[in-house]
Order: C-alpha cells, then sequence, then structure tokens
C-alpha cells in the first residue's frame, strides 16, 4: 500500500508540473482555448481520481466528480473578469490549481503548498474589470469581494448623488470608492481610509487605474484616539482586524487617528453626505472618533455591526440622534456573526 501510494504521489507531482509548463507555453504564445482547456483538466481529475481509488481512498468518484464540477465551477465562471487575455488566462489557472480535491491537498503537504504558491503568483499582477472599474487584486477574496454578488442589498440601500462627498472607512482595495467616485464626479469627493498596507497599496493602484481623481486615500486605522494599534493579519486580506482576534499570522503595527480631525479640522470640510463602515469589529471605537462629524454633517451611514457590538452601537448612535434601519440580518448576508445597517439622523 505505501509504495502504492508513493508512486501516485510522483505521478500526480509530475502530471502537475507538466500541466503548468504546458500552460505556460500556451500562455506565451497566446493561444489558450479556455474550454479546451478545462475540457483537458476534467479528464485529468478522472484519471487522477480513479488512481487515487486503486490505493484505497473512500471517496466516491461520482461523488468528487460531482463536487469538482459544481463547486469549483465558480472559479471558472470568473475567467470573464479578467482585463485582457493574460489576466484571464491567469485566473483559469487559478481555477484550475485549486480544483484539487482537499483529500489529496491533506495527503500531500508538498502539493499543498506548491499550489498555494501557484495562487500568490497568479494574483501577484491580475488586473480585473467589473461594471467598467479595472482592479489590481490580491487574491481570491478580493475577487469575490469585487463581483455583484457580494453585499448584494447595497444596490438598493446605498443610494448616491452627483456632488456628494462620501468616506470609505474599511475601503480595502477600493470597491465601493471607485464606483463613488464614478458617480459623484468632479464636484464630489470620496475619502478612502484602509489600514492594511498591502491592500492600501493595490487601493491606490486602483486608483490610479482608474484616473479617479477625486478620491483621497489615508493609509492608517479609524480609532477613537490618535497612536498606534496592533492590527492582526487575517486569513485573506478582506479579515485582519484590530479589536476582533488573531488568526495566528502574527501582526503589524499601524497609525490610528480619529476621523474627526480629517474630516472637520484637516480637510474643513461644508458637507458630508455618505460615511460605510466595515472595519471588522472595531466599529464602534470608529464611531467615538465621528462624534463631532455626525454632530456636524448629519451624514446617512452604512455600517458593519457585529453581533458584540450591536448594543451599545445602538445606545451611541441613539444618542448622537439616529435612527437604525437593517439592511441584513444576521445569518441572511455573508456570515451569521455581523449584520448592516442603515443609520439616518432623526433630524434629516
Amino acid at each position: 500500500m505505501l509504495e502504492k501510494r508513493a508512486a501516485f504521489v510522483s505521478w500526480l507531482k509530475a502530471e502537475f508540473d507538466s500541466f503548468e509548463l504546458e500552460l505556460e507555453r500556451k500562455l506565451e504564445k497566446k493561444e489558450i482555448d479556455v474550454e479546451g482547456a478545462f475540457e483537458q483538466y476534467r479528464r485529468w481529475h478522472e484519471e487522477a481520481e480513479a488512481k487515487n481509488l486503486q490505493i484505497g481512498s473512500q471517496h466516491s468518484r461520482r461523488r468528487s466528480m460531482r463536487d469538482f464540477l459544481g463547486g469549483n465551477w465558480r472559479r471558472f465562471k470568473l475567467i470573464p473578469m479578467g482585463r485582457g487575455f493574460v489576466s484571464q488566462f491567469r485566473i483559469f489557472e487559478f481555477a484550475v490549481f485549486q480544483s484539487v480535491p482537499n483529500a489529496l491537498r491533506k495527503r500531500i503537504p508538498a502539493l499543498d503548498r506548491k499550489l498555494d504558491a501557484w495562487a500568490v503568483r497568479v494574483f501577484k499582477k491580475l488586473v480585473v474589470k467589473v461594471n467598467g472599474i479595472a482592479y489590481s487584486v490580491r487574491d481570491y477574496e478580493s475577487l469575490e469581494i469585487i463581483g455583484s454578488k457580494f453585499e448584494p442589498f447595497m444596490a438598493r440601500w446605498f443610494q448616491l448623488k452627483p456632488d456628494d462627498v462620501f468616506v470609505d472607512i474599511g475601503s480595502h482595495i477600493g470597491k465601493y470608492a471607485l464606483s463613488a467616485s464614478k458617480v459623484v464626479d468632479g464636484d464630489g469627493m470620496v475619502i478612502a481610509v484602509e489600514a492594511h498596507p498591502s491592500n492600501f497599496a493595490l487601493l491606490k493602484q486602483n486608483i490610479r487605474l482608474n484616473k479617479a481623481g477625486n478620491v483621497r486615500a489615508y493609509n492608517l486605522a479609524a480609532w477613537n484616539e490618535p497612536g498606534e494599534l496592533k492590527l492582526f493579519i487575517g486569513s485573506n486580506s478582506a479579515t485582519s482586524n484590530i479589536s476582533r482576534y488573531s488568526y495566528g499570522q502574527g501582526y503589524i503595527d499601524v497609525q490610528s487617528e480619529r476621523m474627526d480631525k480629517i474630516l472637520v479640522q484637516d480637510l474643513r470640510l461644508k458637507r458630508v453626505d455618505w460615511i460605510k463602515i466595515d472595519v471588522e469589529g472595531a466599529e464602534y471605537e470608529v464611531l467615538l472618533g465621528l462624534e463631532e462629524t455626525l454632530s456636524k454633517y448629519k451624514p446617512k451611514l452604512i455600517i458593519e455591526v457585529w453581533q458584540k457590538n450591536l448594543a451599545k452601537m445602538k445606545a451611541l448612535l441613539d444618542r448622537c440622534g439616529y435612527d437604525f434601519a437593517k439592511c441584513s440580518g444576521f445569518g441572511e448576508a455573508q456570515s451569521q456573526y455581523y449584520a448592516d445597517f442603515l443609520c439616518i439622523s432623526k433630524t434629516n
């Protein structure tokens, strides 16, 4: 049995190396046929699964192919998002290599590490285009976030007008900041705030890609006081956080600031129409640093509220004169742990 398993592992590694080299050759010559390559991969997957069954796997071949064609096809459907041939090919390559069954990845740690390394390489220079906006992306989570199926309720509740001033706190790589930039046009303004340095670098790059001259970007953590904070590195680009918990990936030190200082004192804005807050559990501290802004401008708020913060968030916003309207409930949107709320001043 051990000899058969070792032979299978050697065959699998050799097949992956060969498959990658062939894809790279076709990329250089720009002769990749996505449908044909997918069919080639599907046949290869069947052969690999058949070999795996021969050495005692308990997984059904039918179930394995069903999972592959169902769950993994979602990645292949992202191919048209790629801006140009090379980016479309890179998404295809990522979809292929990430479709390897988890059972195989767990049994072959070396293969698992190689697949993760391939994924990092794929996203290094990937540019996609969604709704007329170009994005450099950092990981698969970024692709999911900028897609239309992520936070679908936002299209209903978040309604900007030309000339509006929009503040995007937790801007990530710029999905809402860049779409807002197009709506508010030249007379409006977008202030995008992102704490993670890698996300911020992509945010700046995406601002340049789209020539979004009405977006001002700040690399800091919105908080209730200035200083230095620990930003715990998340499992992907969207889950790094200050106040929630560590993913075991370590942390980096980031600068914090009250948004009141930036919006009221530094920029001396005459109006703030909308503020979006998505900060992975730090929303209460962010609002404490916005009390002057809320009192002076009475902007509409869309806030992702983690369940543990809900009671004190409602108390704070009630004190500031705001009403709550639920955009998505716990378990109804992206997670069972948080909900999204539209908050409007009672004096509006």
